[in-house]
């Protein structure tokens, strides 16, 4: 969900380890190649023809291999722990990625020189490369979805004024004129009306000339 931002990436077995396999047995492939080269080389460097540059260039290429094979067994062990992160994993492919471009970038210069490359040296260089480039892609798509989820659940819209207010309404007095109750002004409870014959009649002070 996305206001859960603690939730790990939803990795795709079905893609990472296809990937995996492949690189880590061509990988393996070409390090014994290599290291085959570098020994016949160190051997028979007069009679082949090639110079102590060339057997250290071969060395250093061995390294670099052995360096992004232990890339690879690292993000598969963050992988099996739970702990890899996609902007972990763009990081190191991006590294795997740059090593075999530049390997298949000197393949294809070295076409045309007395010691170049085969078709089938190419070849394989081409597909390394689109095995660490293709893994590359998928790192940054799962990067790139990281990012938004986190963003959405961590967003606050803004206020809109165009959207209706939900607010309970304001209570405007009214100044209308109500008029009291005749309820308020009735006579006392203890109050009796007179009633019968003089409740009409009028009592009048008692002037001293009526005395009898």
């Amino acid at each position: 969900m996305a206001g859960q931002p603690n939730a790990g990436p939803n990795w795709k077995k079905r893609i990472l380890i296809p990937f995996w396999v492949v690189r880590i047995i061509i990988m393996v492939f070409s390090l014994g190649t290599f290291i085959w080269a570098a020994v016949a080389i160190s051997k028979n460097s007069l009679d082949l023809g090639y110079s102590k540059p060339a057997i250290g260039v071969v060395v250093i290429t061995i390294l670099l291999i052995v360096i992004v094979l232990l890339i690879d067994i690292l993000a598969i062990l963050m992988f099996v722990k739970n702990k890899l992160k996609p902007g972990t994993f763009v990081i190191l492919n991006s590294v795997g990625t740059a090593f075999w471009g530049v390997i298949l970038i000197l393949e294809i210069a070295a076409v045309g020189t007395s010691n170049g490359s085969n078709g089938a040296s190419i070849g394989l260089a081409v597909f390394i490369f689109l095995s660490f480039l293709g893994l590359l892609i998928y790192a940054a798509v799962m990067y790139h979805r990281e990012r938004k989820s986190r963003k959405l659940g961590h967003y606050a819209p803004a206020h809109n004024p165009a959207s209706p207010y939900t607010n309970s309404p304001y209570q405007q007095q009214t100044t209308a004129y109500t008029p009291a109750s005749s309820d308020h002004h009735d006579l006392p409870e203890h109050y009796t009306k007179p009633s019968g014959g003089g409740a009409d009649y009028n009592l009048q002070p008692v002037r001293p000339a009526q005395v009898v």
